[in-house]
């Protein structure tokens, strides 16, 4: 997700889906559920602590039996302002790294900034600088994410930041072309080498500095943006594709950067104009270019960090309850998530964990303010929060109740009410009380 998404005026649910906006019920906890709530109890697991600080993994063994020998973990959020999340989160890589050998850790932002700032840090650079440079501002700004960045400048042996999105999110874009022309120059390049190399560069430099509005460089200059970029991609294709251990200097990597560039215009201009699936084909690339990492590099294991819309599956049928008319409504129909790619070409090797919380407040991107998670009944949530405990962990892919096993209503989605089969959607929840939102911009 990024502050693109968050200009669109959508349905409400839409909204909800792609933006984590902040559709809210107020439902009071009112009722007891004993058998869901002897379940919980008696399956769920019980981390002890979401503080990154804590290097004490034992309460943390039980995801070595569930996790396996899977090469890609997904870790979600149901909203882009959920602290507590983001801390567990951060402690959570620092357990998969350090005790399961996971040793990249793949940014929902942009795939060209990040592999960037990666050299940065390798350069000696700080974590949080670099970060700040690449990563989307919802977490590189936000001091709950803030641990990661410094473990990932100092881990060793090292955690790779790489990141899975089309979109150019960081400052360092504007090093794009400059770092496309030594490629080319280094290849011999006949397109860098021709005399009108220099009007062409210009042209795809007012495409980057476009930013929200590809359309706002012209129509022409757009089209001839976009001849250019195919001629390069035809171009690189024909250069020696053997692997480089260096990204910058690989052609396979710059074919991906530049279809990606080619994707993300498409997109601007999808969602300029109100078209939602601009959305879809993000998802699309997400996977593609997710697929590309771990198709690259076979032997190494992989987590995933984006909202957790991206890294679900099958939630075609999920229906959101609209408090202002007592309605549900179907909004995802048509959307195919970037974790249902992955999970269709891949099967088991992955393994997606949702975020929720039953109460508390988180930062929301439209507002800019904090606001206040209200209780849902009747939810996985309510059930979790009458066990008492502060944090839960259940495993879907075990052997679930009736309850488990059919559609049934959870916040995952930015805290609406949402009922869906969430257990063919996710392989695993974690679950807070209490969420606390985080401090964007301080």
């Amino acid at each position: 997700m990024n502050l693109v998404a968050m200009k669109l005026k959508l349905h409400p649910a839409l909204a909800t889906l792609f933006f984590c906006s902040s559709l809210l019920h107020s439902c009071e906890e009112n009722n007891s559920f004993p058998v869901e709530v002897d379940w919980i109890k008696a399956n769920a697991h019980r981390p002890l602590s979401v503080d990154p600080s804590e290097v004490d993994f034992s309460d943390l063994q039980f995801l070595k039996s569930i996790i396996g020998d899977k090469r890609v973990i997904m870790l979600g959020e149901a909203t882009h302002g959920d602290g507590t999340t983001f801390l567990a989160k951060c402690r959570l890589i620092k357990f998969l790294h350090t005790e399961m050998d996971f040793d990249i850790i793949a940014f929902e932002s942009g795939i060209y900034e990040c592999h960037k700032s990666w050299l940065d840090m390798k350069a000696g650079k700080n974590g949080i600088q670099s970060a700040k440079e690449s990563v989307s501002k919802v977490w590189s700004y936000t001091p709950e994410v803030y641990p990661l960045f410094d473990y990932i400048d100092n881990s060793k042996p090292s955690l790779e930041l790489i990141g899975i999105d089309h979109q150019f999110l960081g400052t360092n874009k504007l090093d794009f072309n400059e770092d496309l022309e030594l490629f080319l120059q280094m290849r011999n390049s006949n397109f860098v080498n021709s005399a009108d190399w220099i009007d062409k560069k210009q042209i795809l430099n007012d495409l980057i500095d476009s930013g929200l509005n590809p359309n706002s460089i012209g129509s022409d200059k757009l089209l001839e943006a976009k001849e250019i970029i195919e001629s390069l991609i035809a171009e690189v294709a024909t250069f020696d594709q053997s692997p480089n251990t260096e990204l910058m200097n690989d052609a396979q990597f710059w074919i991906l950067l530049l279809k990606n560039f080619q994707v993300n215009t498409q997109f601007l201009q999808m969602v300029s104009e109100g078209n939602v699936q601009g959305y879809w084909l993000r998802d699309r690339q997400m996977a593609d270019n997710l697929s590309w990492i771990l198709d690259r590099y076979p032997n190494r294991k992989i987590i995933v960090w984006g909202a957790n819309t991206h890294i679900s599956r099958y939630i075609q049928d999920a229906k959101y309850y609209i408090n202002s008319d007592n309605s549900y409504v179907s909004s995802a129909a048509g959307y195919i998530p970037m974790g249902e790619h992955i999970f269709e070409k891949y099967g088991n090797v992955m393994y997606s964990i949702g975020f929720t919380a039953y109460n508390g407040d988180y930062f929301d991107f439209q507002s800019f303010t904090k606001l206040t998670l209200s209780p849902q009944s009747n939810s996985i949530e309510s059930y979790m929060n009458q066990s008492g405990e502060e944090y839960l962990f259940v495993d879907y892919k075990g052997i679930l109740p009736n309850w488990l096993s059919q559609p049934f209503f959870s916040g995952v989605f930015a805290y609406g009410k949402v009922q869906n089969d969430w257990a063919n959607s996710f392989d695993g929840l974690f679950y807070t009380r209490t969420m606390t939102a985080s401090n964007y911009g301080k």
